[in-house]
């Protein structure tokens, strides 16, 4: 008789032998959706805006008298009803399917448009609230470099997600939490292959170290109810049940008008609650340069550094990439 964690094992050659898209897509997929999310967390982890020629909000109450009038670097505000985005970024990377063996390089175009309802934070308590409430679709597309299977954009896939989160910051912290449903979906047939509850909360700390810097220390929990099952290799609909505990320190410096630097690290435990007994430890270290045109648009550039070890050892990869973005918001 198989042991859980050969089947685990078992489980992931299988969907990743290419017997259809989907199925080789199933687990890299939803790693690549949660670093993409990473990604967009790091791009609001500090809550950052550029306000060229305007003092910019203190952090903290008393902040102005510890540090002088900040310029450069702010929170964000929401000062209206309604907010749209557009976002576009291409990278490399050299490991597109985060497989611990067969690494296939490739590029990938990650394209999003959101619409929330985020109306003005207003006063609760000593600090502010800020509810939101929103959806999500995202095209995942796969560009082929290298010697190898040439026909990568069979792999490409959609994600779309709808969410409701909800923000409180007293001075400096900031506590959070959320609910958000999201499906994966093959591009070239837009059929659902893969789905999630997710329900999540967080907690940041916010530490001005000068006129123009700002170090993010932050903590983050989800519990993933899953489902696949059009998978009959899988045991179970819900074979990727799991915890996901993250630890995420960013440095977001401003060296000259309109630009934030920003080096990251974070830590990600992933404990798996079903079927089998696997246990997950990815380690992300990265950088990323904004440039703000104005308010509403701005670019980036970013390279990032993933390695993750399991207690399974077909589940370790580790990834390497870099590429460029752009980024479009409009709130009215």
């Amino acid at each position: 008789m198989k042991t859980k964690s050969a089947l685990l094992a078992v489980a992931i050659l299988s969907l990743t032998a290419g017997l259809t898209p989907a199925g080789a897509q199933l687990p890299t997929a939803i790693d690549q959706v949660a670093t993409d999310q990473q990604r967009r967390d790091l791009d609001q982890a500090t809550q950052l805006r550029y306000d060229q020629g305007n003092p910019a909000p203190e952090l903290y109450p008393g902040e102005a008298d510890d540090v002088g009038p900040q310029s450069v670097l702010s929170l964000k505000p929401r000062r209206t009803f309604f907010e749209g985005a557009a976002d576009s970024q291409y990278y490399f990377t050299d490991n597109a399917f985060l497989d611990h063996s067969t690494r296939v390089s490739s590029g990938v175009l990650v394209s999003t448009a959101q619409f929330d309802v985020a109306p003005t934070p207003f006063e609760l308590g000593d600090g502010t609230y800020a509810p939101r409430l929103g959806f999500r679709e995202q095209w995942f597309d796969f560009f082929q470099y290298g010697p190898h299977d040439p026909t990568l954009s069979t792999y490409d896939f959609n994600a779309q997600t709808a969410f409701l989160d909800e923000h409180w910051t007293l001075r400096q912290w900031t506590f959070g939490a959320g609910f958000d449903y999201t499906r994966l979906l093959t591009t070239s047939q837009y059929r659902q292959f893969y789905s999630e509850y997710v329900p999540r909360w967080e907690a940041t700390r916010l530490f001005s170290l000068g006129r123009h810097q700002v170090l993010s220390l932050g903590y983050q929990g989800f519990y993933h109810f899953t489902g696949a099952s059009q998978f009959r290799i899988l045991p179970q609909s819900g074979f990727f049940n799991r915890l996901d505990q993250l630890l995420l320190a960013s440095y977001s410096w401003e060296p000259c008008a309109n630009v934030i630097l920003q080096p990251y690290y974070s830590f990600r435990y992933t404990r798996f609650t079903s079927t089998v007994n696997r246990d997950d430890y990815l380690n992300s270290v990265g950088a990323g340069i904004y440039y703000f045109f104005n308010q509403n648009f701005s670019g980036r550039l970013f390279v990032s550094y993933d390695q993750r070890f399991s207690s399974i050892e077909a589940a370790g990869y580790h990834d390497l990439g870099a590429g460029a973005g752009v980024n479009f918001v409009i709130r009215f």
